[in-house]
């Protein structure tokens, strides 16, 4: 007689491979005829766009541009610093061994290194590295044994994490906002730099969908109309809203990745006909990935006193978040000028950017080492060249509690600032205050033994022996162990042993073992 079997589907996202690299982008910034020569580059910025990323047979191709901004004094110029923008494409593939072209793709590119250098009084050099972050995922669906009816098969349950894909999808939503001068500052002549992040401050998962709140820290150089010295203009928008997620409800592990891939911030006139007003357009970018995690029971062996069972299993990789955290700190640095850098007599903006590095997860933690990378552009006391910049780096070390984690896990991280901020005191000292956000994930990657198929061999039972046994425990027995070795079942067990918690055997104990055959 066939065994009645019961089954259950489980859907699982496992990891097809993760690759980092990195990729050397070199080129040419070019002056134009309406601008002066170049003297000394003061800052050189960069960022990375991304374009189009499609997945093939073990590998990814990617585009984009790495977008350029530099700021310059010139040799021979009426104003005290220039701005030239410029741009590189970004054309490369990734090779992902096991990689299907139906597999999902999460590839990021970010920075980590600039240069640019003086080839000539007409021409800008730069070199950049990008690097390339990839990972891929499949999504992967087992039939397991959920329940024997029908005959009296033993089964051995065990209980198992799983973490389910309920939604992963990408959004975008525009954000349109107005900054105007104050009243005190000049009015707009020509942007010099520009930089827009963001922040996540609120994520909170709803039925369906989840709420957005957050701000857009957005800076701004530009050159007062008549003088030409630079001005920064900082301010912070906020934003909220929903994004669809079917199958999210209150509660569900959601992680929500945002972004700016595109803005523009373009000057515009005031009532009375005078540039006064920045019109910001920023496209934020929201990628989400919401699983739901539960705790089931899952067959991983079988056996059926007296008769021989022909048993199918599989070995199924397991992802799972183990923990979240986030950790915000204040970073907070004593600036000096160094030998030959130009005193300071007024500070106009600070740019700041966090670069992680060394992640190490340990027992119910994560240290994560990183540097604040930071940028001063200020007014000089030296009317020949009146515009400075100076970069510092300051490096810093997180421990982040994140309990159930262990070494060996597998951990992301993303960090964000907040705010930087930067005081003088003196003509050769300051004071840099900056926030910093570090959000970690843990993972772990687990082999669960599972039961696929179950069925009665046409095959007899070898007979095992003597009917009755005194069985002394050993070391790594189990009731089970036990109860299969000698085709009976753990309740007769327990009851002709008189043994109240089956948990309580121990090595060196002796059992009373009665075969199916006598019971």
């Amino acid at each position: 007689m066939p065994l009645d079997l019961a089954k259950e589907k489980i859907t699982l996202k496992q990891q097809k491979g993760k690759q980092t690299s990195q990729i050397l982008l070199e080129g040419d910034v070019i002056v134009p005829d309406s601008k002066p020569d170049v003297k000394e580059v003061l800052r050189c910025q960069g960022r990375v766009c991304p374009e189009e990323v499609k997945a093939g047979e073990e590998r990814v191709a990617f585009s984009g541009e790495l977008q350029i901004s530099v700021l310059y004094r010139a040799a021979y110029g009426e104003k005290p610093v220039y701005a030239l923008t410029s741009s590189l494409p970004i054309n490369d593939v990734v090779q992902v061994e096991g990689l299907r072209k139906e597999n999902t793709v999460d590839l990021s590119l970010s920075l980590a290194h600039l240069e640019c250098t003086i080839v000539n009084d007409r021409k800008i050099g730069v070199k950049a590295v990008v690097q390339v972050r990839t990972e891929a995922w499949d999504t992967k669906e087992v039939h397991i044994l959920e329940d024997v009816g029908g005959e009296s098969v033993q089964l051995l349950k065990e209980k198992v994490r799983v973490d389910t894909p309920v939604t992963e999808k990408k959004d975008r939503f525009t954000i349109k906002n107005e900054i105007s001068l104050a009243a005190e500052q000049p009015n707009i002549g020509e942007i010099l730099c520009e930089d827009i992040s963001v922040i996540g401050e609120e994520i909170r998962p709803l039925e369906g969908k989840i709420s957005l709140r957050g701000s857009l820290p957005v800076s701004v150089v530009y050159q007062g109309e008549e003088d030409g010295m630079p001005i920064s203009v900082e301010r912070s928008i906020p934003f909220s809203g929903f994004v669809d997620a079917p199958g999210v409800m209150a509660g569900t592990a959601v992680d929500v990745r945002l972004s700016v891939p595109e803005w523009s911030i373009v000057p515009q006139v005031d009532d009375d006909g005078e540039a006064r007003i920045f019109s910001v357009t920023a496209v934020v970018g929201v990628d989400v990935c919401a699983t739901e995690e539960t705790e089931q029971e899952w067959i991983t062996d079988a056996y059926m006193p007296g008769k021989k069972l022909e048993i199918q299993t599989e070995q199924i990789e397991l992802p799972w978040v183990v923990g979240r955290a986030a950790n915000e700190f204040v970073q907070k640095e004593t600036v000096s000028l160094e030998t030959g850098e130009t005193p300071i007599m007024q500070a106009v903006a600070t740019w700041g950017k966090v670069i992680l590095g060394e992640m190490v997860v340990e027992n119910d933690a994560v240290v994560v080492d990183g540097v604040l990378q930071v940028e001063i552009l200020y007014l000089c006391e030296e009317d020949e060249n009146p515009v400075c910049v100076i970069t510092r780096g300051y490096p810093f070390t997180q421990k982040i509690e994140v309990k159930g984690a262990k070494a060996g896990d597998m951990m992301q991280a993303a960090a964000a600032l907040k705010e930087v901020d930067f005081r003088l005191t003196s003509a050769r000292e300051g004071e840099l205050r900056a926030e910093i956000v570090v959000d970690v994930r843990v993972l772990r990657q687990e082999k669960q033994q599972a039961v696929t198929e179950l069925s009665i061999s046409d095959e007899p039972l070898a007979d095992g022996g003597a009917a009755a046994v005194i069985y002394t425990v050993q070391a790594g027995d189990s009731l089970w162990s036990i109860a299969k070795k000698y085709q009976t079942t753990i309740p007769y067990i327990l009851m002709v042993n008189e043994i109240e918690n089956p948990d309580l055997i121990y090595p060196g104990q002796k059992l009373l073992i009665l075969r199916k055959k006598f019971l």
